[in-house]
Parts: structure tokens; sequence; C-alpha cells
């Protein structure tokens, strides 16, 4: 039997040597998840000379290939690789047909897909592969499919491509899966998995310019714009109660600056940090926390207008690039523009405005200046208005006029509208001075009267003056000079009387008027004119009269008194005095009713303190008296003394203040 099979063969091998070999047609090249790699291809042989498939490989075309397996089974038309793409490498792929006749022939190199991923800018993952043959097998499609998967989903087709690069324009905010499947008549070639790995990149944190205050008083913060190629936007944060809290998201990637409305930069100092955001929401590490800035808090001005001086003072600033090379100091009157007066250090935190006027509203920011010269910050704009101590309109003494020969009563016309702190009641024996302070008031109602006690009118006339103490307690202004009249003995004539000149009406004195005082009457003896300063009275004798004649002079105020005062200042009470007369006789009688008393005579005397006394040859007192009305009748404890010569003693006190002591010898007579 075995032998009729190789007669069999033998007698069919011419026949199968007419039959061309022919390469089995390589058409897929699939690589499962594990790395192995499964070859498909189409056979075209089909001779019983049949042997063998040999299947090849290499991971570099310019190396041998290995052979890797052997198919006994002309209908086996795919192969398993186990080792495949495992570790990355390459791998490419032939199959040679073997015949018993010795014949063998390859088919063509299939390499197996090796898909590579990157990722541009954040924001593209750049997918590239190698093709399984150039030109592709007739038979697969020319385009390959692009399969898309985040994490553990499943496969979505997303595109397809002639190409051999790809480029799908997302963002990794998962882990990306990506594979490249080619499809055939009869089977499909797919890449190997490339991963693009979650985007956990953090972008830059956005430089932070400046943190200012405009002149609205709001809030406006200015930042580079971040080179993020995956940027979303900003987060704008702010330091309050303690904690770093959100205070804004800015989701426009163009915008690099924002302003914040709800903050009070004039009683706190501001202090912001901002950070940027990519699709994926990664943020700036350190959230912009370290290179954080703060408003500048200018503190409210402290007025000294005593001193002519506001105080002003700020809070350092941090964080300006470039650093803080000084700070500008800008003023404004009013609502004119501002202008900068001064410029000082870094380390210099307080300025001092002098040269202040009154009632001008004073507005102030600072302002921080960066070394390089590029970048600023303003503080909030505090305002203050000056008041100064307000100097009165008018201070005036209406009138000096002497009361009842013991005091001088002053009225006083205060400006009560005017900023003071007190006023001084200065008074003079001349209107060169020196003066001197009587007595200090405060503050004045509209209309004041003002008693000056220690002063002797009879002999001076006083000269007075108000100073005004503004409220810092500077002498600001001073009243009118207001001076009395002083009424005197004329020293020429003794019925003649004088008196000075009377200055400080606003209208002037007009006219002195001259009284006689009698009783509670004042009667009118003549109106004189301002520059007449004596009168004698037709009435008045002076030798001839025994009571004191009293006379008083009125200065009249001239109409026109802008304060609407028409005054009189009158002067001290005159007296004059009867002349002081004393008689006494050189004897008397006690016996005889015509002269039996003995006592003196006087003119122009006071019964007060009164004394007279006798004494006789022994020098013994005998009679005494204070009662100017009691004689002495002769009689001594009730009996008449002899006659003879006796001495006496009397003092008298004359109304002119003079004490007159007279001594001598009496002569009783029988």
């Amino acid at each position: 039997m075995k032998t009729a099979k190789i007669f069999l063969l033998l007698l069919l091998m011419p026949l199968v040597g007419f039959c061309q070999m022919k390469p089995v047609k390589l058409t897929c090249v699939l690589i499962n998840d594990d790395g192995s790699v499964l070859l498909n291809w189409y056979p075209y042989y089909s001779s019983p000379d049949f042997a063998r498939y040999e299947v090849y490989y290499s991971n570099n075309l310019t190396t041998p290939f290995l052979k890797v397996a052997e198919i006994t089974n002309l209908s086996t038309v795919s192969y398993l690789h186990p080792i495949g793409v495992s570790g990355g490498q390459a791998a490419h792929y032939f199959v040679k047909t073997a015949a018993f006749s010795g014949q063998e022939i390859n088919s063509d190199t299939l390499s197996a897909m090796l898909l590579q991923a990157s990722v541009q800018q954040q924001q593209r993952n750049i997918l590239s592969w190698n093709a399984i043959k150039t030109p592709l097998p007739p038979t697969a499609s020319h385009n390959y499919q692009i399969f898309r998967k985040y994490g553990n989903l499943s496969w979505d087709l997303i595109d397809s491509t002639p190409n051999l690069t790809y480029v799908d324009s997302i963002y990794s905010c998962s882990v990306v899966n990506y594979r490249i499947v080619l499809m055939d008549s009869a089977c499909q070639s797919s890449s190997t998995t490339a991963i693009v790995p979650q985007d956990i990149l953090q972008p830059a944190t956005p430089r932070l310019d400046s943190v200012s205050v405009n002149s609205l008083g709001n809030v406006e913060l200015g930042w580079s714009v971040s080179n993020a190629p995956d940027l979303a936007g900003y987060y704008i944060f702010n330091f309050f109660n303690g904690i770093w809290d959100t205070l804004a998201i800015i989701n426009n990637t163009s915008t690099h600056f924002y302003t914040d409305l709800l903050a009070n930069p004039l009683t706190t100092s501001a202090q912001y940090a901002v950070a940027a955001y990519d699709h994926c929401g990664n943020t700036s590490g350190d959230l912009g926390i370290p290179q954080s800035q703060k408003t500048i808090l200018l503190n409210l001005p402290q007025p000294d207008v005593c001193l002519d001086k506001i105080e002003l003072s700020w809070s350092a600033y941090i964080n300006l690039p470039g650093q803080v090379s000084n700070y500008t100091v800008f003023i404004r009157e009013n609502n004119d523009n501002f202008i900068p007066v001064s410029i000082v250090a870094d380390t210099v935190y307080n300025y001092t405005h002098t040269g202040l006027e009154h009632n001008i509203v004073y507005s102030y920011y600072i302002r921080a200046n960066s070394k390089n010269g590029t970048h600023s910050s303003s503080s909030p704009i505090q305002s203050l208005k000056v008041i100064k101590p307000g100097l009165p309109d008018y201070f005036y003494i209406a009138n000096a006029t002497v009361e009842k020969n013991r005091s001088i009563r002053l009225k006083l016309f205060p400006d009560s509208t005017a900023n003071i702190s007190h006023y001084e009641l200065m008074r003079a024996q001349k209107a060169e001075g020196p003066y001197i302070s009587i007595k200090s008031f405060e503050p004045p109602a509209k209309q004041i009267t003002v008693y000056d006690s220690s002063v002797n009118v009879g002999r001076f006339a006083y000269y007075y003056q108000f100073y005004v103490y503004d409220s810092c307690g500077n002498l600001s202004t001073f009243s009118n000079l207001f001076n009395t009249i002083l009424l005197k003995n004329s020293e020429s004539e003794t019925s003649m009387f004088e008196w000075n000149i009377t200055k400080g009406f606003d209208a002037e004195n007009g006219a002195f008027e001259v009284y006689r005082l009698e009783g509670d009457s004042l009667i009118l003896l003549a109106i004189l004119p301002p520059d007449n300063l004596s009168f004698t009275d037709p009435d008045f004798v002076p030798a001839n009269f025994e009571e004191t004649r009293y006379y008083q002079v009125a200065g009249v105020e001239n109409p026109g008194n802008k304060y609407g005062f028409k005054e009189k200042t009158w002067s001290n009470i005159l007296a004059f005095e009867p002349e002081f007369q004393f008689y006494l006789p050189n004897a008397f009688t006690p016996t005889h009713e015509s002269n039996k008393i003995f006592k003196p005579i006087a003119l122009a005397y006071t019964e007060k303190d009164y004394y007279m006394a006798i004494f006789n040859r022994f020098g013994q007192r005998i009679f005494e008296t204070t009662d100017f009305h009691e004689g002495w009748n002769g009689k001594h404890n009730g009996r008449l003394v002899n006659s003879g010569p006796y001495a006496y003693y009397i003092r008298v006190l004359s109304k002119s203040g003079k004490y007159h002591i007279k001594t001598g010898l009496i002569i009783l007579l029988d």
C-alpha cells in the first residue's frame, strides 16, 4: 500500500511543477491590549505541494527576521504572535509559503501600527502612527479610523483620516486613550493604544501689577495676562476675616483687570491675590498669595489748625513689581486738579502739610512708584475741610462809665459767631499802657456788662481794651480802646472843674453835658462841644456856701454808630466841699444868759470823730465830749468851778478829710 502512494505521488509531481507558487496576501496586523499581535492573510496557493506557512518577525527592518511559527494547515489564515509589540517595540512580519518541492515564496511585509501621542499647548493631542504597508494593501480602506476613550469608558469613533497624523483639539482633563483602526475587506488592523495622561499641570501664577484705588473710591486690580496655553480664566481672591476667599471668577482670558465695587479702602487696607485656572480646573499652585498686594491705607488726615498743619500717614505698599522706589503725595484744593507736592522715600509713611487756608477742602492721595518706573499704586482719596479760628468781625466796647464813684461799668458788644476761646479785659492809666489783665471771660453772648471795682475813679481816668484769643489760645484781635472821664477841680480856680477827652465811641463823642446833682435829680447846666474840657458854675461862689455841691459830666455819642448804639459815658461825681472854718471865744460867763456855754463854731466840718476836753491849772481833765453840739457850762461834777483860765483841747475833722486840732486857754468869768 505504501508503495502505491509513493508511486501515485511520483506520478503527479510532473503535474504539480506546472502550478506557479503565489505568496499569501498579508492583510491585517491587529494589536491586542496585551501587546500580542494577530496577523491575518489571504492564501493564493492551494497546491498539493503545500508544505507549510512560516511566520517571520523582526523589531527592526534592517536586522534579520526570525521565524516565530510554522503552520502546516493550509486553511489557517491567521497567527497570534504573543510577544508582538510588548514593551513598545516595533513589530514587522511576513509569511513564507513553502512547498514539498522545495519552492518558497514570501509575502509582503506588514508592520504593526505604533501609535504615538503628544500634547501640544495643553489643548491639542497630536497623534502619529506608521502605515502597515506603503502603499496599503489594495483591499484596505484608505482612511484610518480614530478611536478615543476616557479612562475606563467605552471606545468612541471620533474621526477618520487618510493621513498618518491627527490632531485632537481637546483638554485632557482625565486620562485619554487613543487607537487607530484600518479596515480591510475581511479583517482590521489596529494600533497600539496611546495614553495621554490627565492634565494636572498648574498654570503659572499671573503677575499682579498693582492694587490701586480710583477716584471713585473703588479698588482696581491689574495683572499680566497668563501665558498658560490652556488658560480658561482667573480667580480673584481677597483676604477677609483671616481667610482667603474667592471674590470673583473671570472667564475671559483676555481680561487682565478687575474692579472691586464693594471694598471700603477708606477704612481698611484691602488685600488681593490673582491666580490663573485652565480648562481642566487646574489653578496656579500658590493661588497668587505670596505676591498678594494691599491697597495703601491713607489714614484720616489729622488737622492741627493751631499749628497750621495737617498730618498724613499711610501704610506701606508691598509686592509692587520692581519694588517701591518712593511715594508721591498729591494734594487738591476744593475741586481743582490734584498736584504732586512731595516725593518721600520708600521707608517714609507720613507727610506734614502746612500753609493751610481757611474754609478750603483739602483732598489727598498717595501713589507708590516702582523702581523700574512701570508700576504704581494709588491710595483712596481722603478729604478734610479746614476751619481756622475765625477772627471776629467786631469786638466793640460801647461804653465805659463811672458808677456812683465806686466802680466802672463796661458795656461790651462782641461778635458771638467768632470761634474764640476767651478774651481778657485789659486796663491802663494811660493810653499807651502798660496794660494789665483785670479779668478773663469765656466766649461771650451777644451783649454783656462788666464791672471793674478795683479803681480810684476820683483820681484816675482808665483806659480799657479787650484782648481776644482764638480757639487755639492765640491773641487774634483787639477791641476798640475806650477811656473813662475823670472830673476834677481846676488848679487855677476853685470854682472851675475840668475833665479829659473821651475816646472809644464808634461815631465819636459829639458833646459834653454838664450836670449838677441836687438830691436824686440831675440839673443840666450846659451842653459843650467835644473840645471844651472845663466849666464854671455861674451860680457857685465857694466863699458863700456851706453845703457840698456835686457835679457830673457825660460824653454824648454822635448819631450814626454802625452797631446801632447811641451812648452816654458818665464821669465820676465831683464834690465841692465848703471851706473849713473854726471859731472859739476867748472867755465866757456861765452865769450870764448870753454867753454861758463854751463851744466852737465851725463850717465845713463833719461831726464824725469830734472831741473836746477841758483841763484845770493842775492839768486835771474836768470835762470832755464827742458831741459837737454839747459845750462846757463851767461846771465840774455838777458844781460851778472857780473863775480863771482853763486849758482846752479840740479835734475836729473837716469835710475835706483833714483833722484840725485847737489848743489854748479860755477865761471863765464870774
